[in-house]
């Protein structure tokens, strides 16, 4: 995990929760 940059992560737990919520979606 990069200290100065927690941008990139949080970018990422967000493509996260918009796959899974698709994936409960469908």
């Amino acid at each position: 995990m990069v200290r100065g940059c927690p941008c990139p992560t949080r970018q990422k737990a967000k493509e996260m929760t918009k796959i899974l919520a698709r994936e409960v979606e469908l």
